[in-house]
């Protein structure tokens, strides 16, 4: 596949996901029950996590995911915060952010937090570390 098709096809799925989660396409208001890992065990446990409709078998995690229910709740939060007032929002909560973002990075890979680097992109990100890696061969 082309990178140009990629991209198209990346941005269509994404403008999809958008709009599929926007209130006329909803499950018509329903609520969920709210999370409680402690209560869910085995594969419906997990499965449950998901909104994803049970008229297909969902294999596109390599294209684009289903959120479980905790991200969901997370991003909602961070959407209607930015809503409500973008400028304080980011002024507020970015530094917090990105050092939750790499603490949790951190943990994840057993480095100190000061190790990891936060980037715009995939391809930002590769670049500094091909860069990095070609200076400590001179």
């Amino acid at each position: 596949m082309l990178r140009r098709d990629l991209l198209t096809r990346t941005g269509i799925a994404l403008a999809a996901g958008a709009l599929g989660s926007s209130p006329g396409w909803s499950n018509g208001g329903a609520k969920e029950a709210p999370f409680n890992p402690a209560s869910e065990s085995g594969w419906e446990g997990v499965r449950s996590q998901f909104a994803l409709s049970d008229e297909y078998i969902h294999m596109s995690a390599m294209l684009i995911a289903s959120h479980p229910r905790p991200v969901r709740d997370a991003i909602e939060a961070h959407r209607r915060a930015i809503d409500q007032n973008p400028l304080m929002y980011v002024f507020e909560n970015n530094r917090e952010l990105q050092t939750l973002g790499r603490t949790a990075a951190a943990r994840y890979l057993g480095l100190d937090a000061s190790a990891i680097a936060l980037t715009d992109s995939t391809t930002m990100g590769l670049a500094l570390s091909y860069a990095r890696s070609g200076d400590l061969d001179h």
